[in-house]
């Protein structure tokens, strides 16, 4: 059972406390998703949260102020407020970026106030265009005040890492990031980055998507879905499947389903029903109480109706007995005697009585039908002499289910008739078509002049029924039962069931068939052998015979089988193809920038401060750096 009660998805947790300010070189890698930063000495980085900024208040008494990472509560609330400093993966805003910084910084100890002579290692994304560069030196050399600083691609730094104590093989490299996807070839101990590929899909998609499809499928439960949720769904319960279309005809086993669906909880509780007896003791005094108000309602309205006949009969012997009179002045006396001023108010009074006293009756008379069918419906609810109450709820279940069915049917061959190329409006076409052959043989139009016209129209316009009276009164009162013994399953129940089906590979399956996302893209695999293909053969063999994929998204279990499966199809026969994952998909990168200024680094390869005034933007090429 999956608890989404909570829902911002924790990077890393640290200590409230700053760290001791050490003067080794820091190592941030400054990612879209997390940033995590650390002194070059330690074995993890010292440092990890969330990428984000907003600006708001923690509690309403308070002024709003700047919070970072997992300082914002709710991911969802502080929506309207949040600050990236990335578009896709390239560093767009300063402020935000600055911000993400210092805050690092500050949690390492190190007082950007002051000139630092730390120096820097800090990721930077492929092909970083230079205005982004120019954001990211100006923060740390203008906000920041470190000494130097040299910048890495994460991708190249994770491959350093998982080869470490080893040669720096030639490679492929596929990197699943959170916006973006690259594949990066790693020849000669370099990216070569004229022939690296980009895909703008990433697990912001994944997780996007993941909770548009879960939106749609529980609309009662669309709040319990916000992003967040969905993304720690996704990372917590999905895999990729090694062949997506067989596993998926799996799913449609209900064993299959059964023992591998995730049911989430975290929905409306369910509120425990009442004892029965305490239930069917306020029916039954709720039905008493009823029956006393419709009998007093029915007493009242017969002495109303009593009371109206007389007086209408009254009126009407007045009206004949002023006929009696000859003299108009006798007439007008009786008539002022019983409250009336002319002869036409007499005859008014008496046609509004008559009315009234109609009206009245009919309702008596519905009153009582309707007291009729309470008691033949109280009937129906009482158990048939001789069958047990399992059987009896069981059969009609069944009728049910058989007069649904019924309905269902008719109202599909509904509307297939309505269509031009189904087999049901093609019959009635031909009976249309029969009907206009014989109407021009005639001289005159005498179409229903005959019984057998009748026929006719009725094969056009009844064909497929309609939904019967009878039916749907029949299915009220078996409801009427079934909920009465508590045999009905409601809407209510239904909706708190949540499940977790198939979207455990339908969501991973986006980076290889981008079109279930409605995406118009390449899928990883294709674009993996695109690059391939583009070198000659003894180079595409060392590509594939090294294939390394990192990121946050290699954390998928099954991606390395799925890989060489898909890679290997397209690949000639007999190729031989070897996949790794990063050993650390969050860290990874981190440890390996650590390693490279540990073994490799040199001062070259740094800017410094003055470099950076002097306008030189770059240093010594490496392994890792983006220089071409």
């Amino acid at each position: 059972m999956i608890n989404l009660q909570s829902s911002n998805l924790t990077v890393k947790n640290f200590e409230s406390q700053c760290l001791a300010p050490k003067k080794s070189c820091v190592i941030i890698d400054s990612g879209v998703f997390k940033i995590a930063a650390g002194y070059e000495d330690g074995k993890l980085p010292s440092v990890a949260f969330r990428s984000i900024v907003a600006k708001m208040k923690r509690e309403k008494s308070k002024e709003a102020e700047v919070l970072v990472g997992e300082e914002i509560p709710s991911l969802e609330a502080a929506r309207a407020y949040l600050k990236l400093p990335f578009e896709k993966n390239v560093i767009v805003n300063g402020d935000a970026y600055e911000t993400v910084l210092m805050f690092a910084c500050n949690h390492l100890g190190l007082d950007s106030s002051l000139p630092l002579t730390n120096s820097l290692v800090i990721m930077e994304p492929l092909c970083n265009p230079p205005g982004s560069r120019e954001i990211s030196l100006e923060v740390i050399f203008n906000s920041m005040n470190f000494s130097s600083v040299t910048f890495g691609v994460d991708a190249a730094f994770s491959y350093y890492y998982h080869q470490r104590g080893k040669s720096l093989d030639d490679a492929l490299i596929i990197s699943l990031g959170h916006t973006t996807c690259h594949v990066i070839p790693f020849l000669g101990g370099r990216m070569d980055i004229s022939h690296a590929k980009r895909l703008s899909i990433g697990g912001y998609n994944l997780a996007a998507h993941l909770q548009r499809v879960m939106q749609l499928k529980y609309p009662m439960h669309s709040s319990l879905f916000s992003y967040a949720r969905s993304e720690e769904l996704m990372y917590d319960h999905c895999y990729v499947s090694t062949s997506f279309l067989d596993e998926l005809r799996l799913w449609m086993n209900p064993e299959y389903y059964k023992e591998n669906v995730k049911r989430i909880e975290g929905g409306q509780p369910v509120q425990a029903p009442p004892p029965p007896g305490a239930n069917e003791a306020l029916r039954e005094k709720r039905k008493a109480l009823g029956k006393k108000l419709a009998q007093m309602q029915r007493r009242k309205r017969e002495q109303r109706l009593a009371g109206d006949a007389t007086l209408h009969v009254e009126l009407l012997s007045l009206k004949e007995s002023l006929s009696q009179y000859e003299d108009e002045d006798e007439i007008q006396m009786a008539l002022e005697r019983h409250g009336f001023t002319s002869v036409q108010s007499l005859t008014l009074a008496i046609k509004k009585l008559g009315e009234s006293v109609e009206k009245e009756s009919l309702k008596l008379e519905e009153a009582k039908s309707a007291t009729t069918q309470d008691s033949a419906a109280s009937k129906l609810l009482g158990l048939p002499e001789g069958e047990s109450i399992e059987s009896w709820i069981s059969r009609l279940q069944g009728e049910k289910e058989e007069l649904i069915g019924r309905r269902s049917s008719r109202r599909q061959k509904r509307a297939a008739m309505a269509k031009r190329r189904t087999a049901a409006g093609q019959e009635r076409m031909r009976i249309i078509s029969q009907l206009a052959a014989k109407q021009r043989e005639k001289e005159q139009d005498d179409f229903g002049a005959r019984d057998e016209d009748w026929d006719v129209y009725k094969a056009i316009s009844t064909e497929g029924g309609s939904d019967s009276e009878a039916e749907n009164e029949r299915i009220a009162a078996i409801d009427v039962i079934l909920t009465h013994h508590g045999a009905l399953e409601t809407q209510e129940e239904i909706d708190q069931s949540i499940h977790f089906g198939n979207e455990r590979i339908r969501i991973p399956e986006i980076l290889f068939q981008p079109s279930i996302a409605g995406l118009d893209q390449m899928g990883i695999i294709e674009l993996a052998n695109f690059v391939i293909s583009r070198y000659n053969e003894s180079i595409q063999l060392r590509l594939a015979e090294n294939i390394f994929i990192t990121g946050g998204l290699s954390a998928f279990t099954g991606l390395k089988e799925r890989v060489e499966t898909d890679l290997r199809a397209l690949r000639p026969f007999k190729s031989r193809i070897n996949v790794s994952v990063s050993e650390d998909p969050l860290f990874g990168a981190w440890k390996g920038a650590k390693h490279w200024y540990q073994k490799e680094s040199d001062p070259s390869h740094f800017i410094k401060k003055e470099d950076y005034i002097a306008g030189k933007v770059l240093g010594k090429p490496f392994c890792a750096s983006n220089n071409i």
